[in-house]
C-alpha cells in the first residue's frame, strides 16, 4: 500500500528500462519490481536477495536528487521507500530476514508435492514446528522488533492471517500469546484463536 507516488507522463511516451537514470514513472516500478525479487530470494534462501535490495536503495538514492522526492524520502509516522529498504537491510532484522526463509520453507511444506513425501499429519506437525520455532525467534529478539517499523509491519500485515490458518491446529496454543507479544496489531486475530480453545 504505497499513496505516495507522483509522477509526469506524456500519451503514448515509451517507457523503458534505464537504473542510471530517475524517472518517475519507470523508478517506481523498477524499486518494486527488485523489492519483489528480494523479497522472492529471501524466502528461498537465507539473506539472498541483498543484491536487488542493493539495486532498489540505488533507485531510492537517484530519487533523492529528483523533483518527485514524495515517498522516496523518510518522514514520520507514514510509509516511505528509504526506510522500508533501510529496515530490511539494517543488521537489527538480520534475524527477522534469516527466519524469513525459514518460515517460507514451512509454508512451501503444505504444499502437494512435498505432502506426497509424509503423510498428511506428520508434514504438517513439522510445518507447524518451523513456523513456532521462527515466532518464538522473533519473541526471543522482541527488544530489536519495533513492530512500528515497516519491514516487521509489513510482514505481519500480509502473513499474519496465513499465519492463523496454518497455526490453527497447533497443540501448544501459547504460540498465540507469542503473536499478541510480538504483533500487536493484529491482536485481535490471534485472541480469536485463543478465546476458540
Amino acid at each position: 500500500m504505497d499513496n505516495s507516488w507522483s509522477f509526469t507522463y506524456e500519451k503514448k511516451q515509451a517507457l523503458y528500462f534505464n537504473p542510471n537514470l530517475f524517472n518517475s514513472l519507470t523508478s517506481f516500478f523498477d524499486y518494486y519490481a527488485f523489492v519483489i525479487i528480494g523479497m522472492e530470494c529471501d524466502s528461498w534462501e537465507k539473506l539472498s536477495g541483498n543484491l536487488y535490495f542493493a539495486k532498489a536503495s540505488d533507485i531510492l538514492n537517484q530519487a533523492q536528487a529528483s523533483s518527485f522526492s514524495s515517498g522516496w524520502v523518510s518522514s514520520s509516522g507514514s510509509y516511505n521507500r528509504r526506510d522500508y529498504i533501510d529496515n530490511i537491510l539494517n543488521e537489527k532484522y538480520r534475524f527477522f530476514r534469516e527466519g524469513f526463509a525459514d518460515y517460507h520453507f514451512a509454508i512451501d511444506m503444505y504444499s502437494q508435492k512435498i505432502a506426497n513425501q509424509f503423510k498428511k499429519d506428520q508434514y504438517i506437525k513439522k510445518a507447524q514446528e518451523k513456523i513456532a520455532d521462527f515466532l518464538k525467534i522473533l519473541e526471543a529478539n522482541k527488544v530489536m522488533l519495533d513492530v512500528r517499523s515497516f519491514y516487521p509491519k509489513t510482514f505481519f500485515d500480509a502473513k499474519s492471517g496465513e499465519i492463523v490458518d496454518k497455526m490453527r491446529t497447533y497443540p501448544d496454543k501459547q504460540i498465540f500469546k507469542t503473536l499478541k507479544a510480538i504483533d500487536p496489531p493484529h491482536s485481535s486475530k490471534y485472541e480469536e484463536v485463543l478465546r476458540q480453545n
